[in-house]
């Protein structure tokens, strides 16, 4: 009896320490788990630019909706054409009776044209709603996402709308920096957060995805700055794969066409990008029938 006593609370013990162990390992497991679970940014980066796919061209017209919230006038919409050649090529025409404005980025070379004169340089922010849309390469995205400030070596879960998102660039729910969040389940982008300072910042946010010819786009985006909603691009029709004229990114022929803008003509304040685009809204604004 007494053999078969030690015998029992030995198997006890030894069922015991089993037991803690697989629970040990279980938790070590559930650890590594957790710390591995949330993707690396280069790797979302890959996986978002799979799921928007891939073509040649694409052609979008859409409604271009300017919001004055200095005058509490909105609701100003224009015709905007927007054309891409991918990788690397984008042109924005903005055409009426009184407005002309063009907007060419080919190649690293930045073109604009307003009221019939053009001028050379880099994007502003508020040009940067493109990017995660034109380049079809992680490392060009890369490029473009790091200098416009967002850290993708940094990557985290947050929430945003009811949604479930990567947040690339930021620990969420850290705002004081640019990032770029991805949908978890879709692997569509559903904002691009560019700050200056903590307290200046623009926001893009990108709604209704819809799928064509292999590429997927967003059918409306708006743009904030300060959180204040300054303008809207609502797309009426797309295509894949149009036919362009070569003409239309032609750098050098767009200079022989128009007049280069003097560097004294334009305001002080273009100094401050985002205030320089605003208020190009603003003058397009005034200038509407």
């Amino acid at each position: 009896m007494k053999i078969y006593t030690v015998s029992y609370k030995r198997g006890i013990l030894a069922a015991a320490r089993f037991t803690l162990l697989v629970w040990f390992f279980v938790f070590v497991g559930m650890l590594t788990s957790v710390s591995s679970y949330v993707l690396s940014g280069p790797h979302v980066l890959e996986l978002m630019i799979k799921k928007i796919g891939k073509t040649n061209r694409l052609l979008v017209e859409q409604a271009l909706i300017l919001h004055d919230n200095s005058t509490g006038q909105h609701g100003a919409a224009f015709k905007e054409i927007v054309r891409y050649v991918f990788p690397e090529t984008f042109r924005s025409d903005i055409l009426s009776e009184t407005i002309q404005r063009i907007h060419l980025v080919t190649r690293g070379i930045v073109l604009t044209v307003t009221d019939g004169k053009y001028a050379l340089g880099t994007e502003t922010l508020m040009d940067q709603y493109k990017d995660i849309l034109l380049y079809r390469s992680r490392k060009m995205l890369e490029h473009k996402l790091t200098s416009a400030g967002v850290d993708v070596s940094v990557s985290s879960f947050g929430r945003f709308q009811d949604m479930i998102a990567y947040v690339l660039g930021a620990e969420y729910p850290d705002q004081t920096r640019s990032q770029l969040w991805i949908e978890k389940d879709t692997f569509l982008p559903i904002r691009l957060l560019l700050k200056r300072n903590d307290a200046d910042f623009l926001e893009f946010r990108y709604y209704k995805w819809e799928k064509m010819d292999g590429i997927t786009y967003p059918m409306h985006i708006e743009c904030y700055h300060n959180g204040k909603l300054i303008r809207e691009m609502k797309v009426t029709s797309w295509a894949a794969n149009p036919q362009f004229s070569e003409d239309l990114f032609d750098i050098k022929l767009l200079q022989s066409l128009y007049v280069q803008e003097a560097p004294d003509e334009r305001p002080l304040e273009a100094v401050d990008e985002i205030q320089k685009t605003i208020e190009e809204f603003k003058k397009l604004y005034e200038q509407s029938p």
